[in-house]
């Protein structure tokens, strides 16, 4: 595996909760909107964004793992590939 396919697989993931805001499905359906769909939270936003984890650490079938404590971004293999 090359160290290219190894940031793929460890990629930016995100970890939302509501924002407060009433975001509609036009917003969302605008790229530009900043507004995502998160199952178990709905249209949410930036504002929800509770931290940005690894995909491949922290992540099981692209949902964030419950039984694991999130990680950092970037995470520790990520740094250690970037390591001279």
């Amino acid at each position: 595996m090359s160290a290219d396919d190894v940031r793929k697989l460890h990629s930016k993931f995100g970890i939302y909760d509501e924002c407060g805001h009433k975001h509609t499905d036009e917003e969302y359906e605008r790229e530009d909107s900043g507004v995502v769909d998160v199952e178990g939270v709905g249209l949410t936003c930036e504002e929800g964004l509770v931290q940005w984890v690894c995909h491949e650490c922290d992540t099981v079938d692209g949902e964030p793992d419950e039984y694991t404590e999130y990680g950092e971004w970037p995470c520790r293999t990520l740094k250690e590939l970037e390591k001279p």
